[in-house]
């Protein structure tokens, strides 16, 4: 993200993007605080381009749940969700991970909803989405 300029407002901006957002830190969270700061006149010291946040915006990570139910495309950092589940809707090249209408050419709408509520309800274990198991081999660490 950079080097900010003027350090308080940018402490303030972070606390009120934070406050927005039920999970933090995230891609999505940090291009807002970003936002938000430069708007308010800040300005940073060293400018530092993230590949990965520009990936995680392009490929519209969303809601697996609310989309497969309602068919609503809901963005995985909306605040008034506590699902942990989601995809990319759409595939960028090679390192995209398994978007979710790929999920669905693999998988019935039924088992990868069930899988999703059991992700949330396990919010530290990570799920292996290609077969629909939790990989016991890795173990998220929780953020602030």
């Amino acid at each position: 993200m950079g080097i900010p300029e003027n350090v308080r407002l940018h402490q303030i901006v972070t606390a009120s993007v934070k406050f927005n957002y039920r999970r933090y830190p995230k891609l999505y969270v940090e291009y807002r605080i970003r936002k938000e700061y430069l708007k308010r006149g800040g300005q940073y010291v060293e400018e530092t381009i993230d590949d990965r946040r520009a990936r995680h915006l392009l490929e519209r990570w969303v809601e697996i749940i609310p989309f497969l139910k309602q068919g609503r495309v809901v963005d995985c950092t909306a605040k008034t969700l506590k699902s942990k589940a989601s995809r990319p809707l759409h595939r960028l090249d090679h390192d995209t991970p398994l978007t979710l209408p790929e999920l669905l050419d693999c998988h019935e709408k039924a088992d990868i909803l069930k899988m999703a509520r059991r992700a949330n309800k396990n919010p530290d274990k990570r799920v292996r989405w290609l077969d629909l198991v939790f990989d016991d081999a890795f173990v998220e660490h929780k953020t602030v």
